[in-house]
């Protein structure tokens, strides 16, 4: 995979994906406000991206998150990480650029991270053959779902490189990200 150049135009598509209302980060701007500059202005943002990609890096203060506690629908509270407005951009942007390569390498007929296929998609598909396996004597069916969330903080940064180069991602975007990480 090969790292598309970056320009306005892709810039305030990714920007205007954004809620209205998403979190601000430290630079207290939110993804939409970005969308809002002149032709120049994110101009000036792509070369400044383009720079950071050369660097393999962002700058200190980028990599920090603001944490928050926000209330949660079912009670309770929550913490998040508010990342930069600017890594975010970038992290969408280039989320965008990969996204339908990585997709169509990684189809199989079982794994629903595929272009047209959806989480819901696959949750319909299982339990579709598991009804299937029911009515078939002599079958029966077996479900289980995992909570992967709480297991996101044993991946260490080594693994979470051999993934991203084993997808093919040039080498010095897996370093940019891994600045993150």
């Amino acid at each position: 995979l090969t790292l598309a150049a970056l320009t306005p135009s892709r810039l305030r598509e990714s920007a205007n994906s954004f809620r209205a209302n998403a979190g601000v980060g430290y630079s207290a701007l939110r993804p939409r406000h970005l969308a809002h500059l002149s032709e120049a202005g994110l101009r000036a943002l792509c070369r400044i991206l383009h720079a950071i990609e050369r660097l393999e890096r962002f700058a200190a203060n980028a990599a920090l998150a603001l944490m928050r506690l926000i209330n949660k629908k079912t009670g309770g509270m929550r913490q998040i990480g508010l990342i930069d407005t600017i890594v975010r951009l970038y992290t969408r942007r280039r989320a965008r650029d990969f996204k339908a390569d990585i997709e169509c390498r990684l189809e199989r007929p079982y794994f629903h991270a595929a272009p047209a296929k959806s989480a819901s998609g696959a949750a319909e598909h299982h339990a579709l053959e598991a009804e299937a396996a029911i009515a078939t004597p002599g079958f029966g069916a077996f479900s289980a779902l995992f909570d992967l969330v709480k297991s996101f903080e044993n991946i260490t940064a080594a693994e979470v490189a051999a993934g991203l180069r084993a997808l093919g991602l040039p080498t010095s975007f897996v370093k940019l990200l891994l600045s993150l990480y």
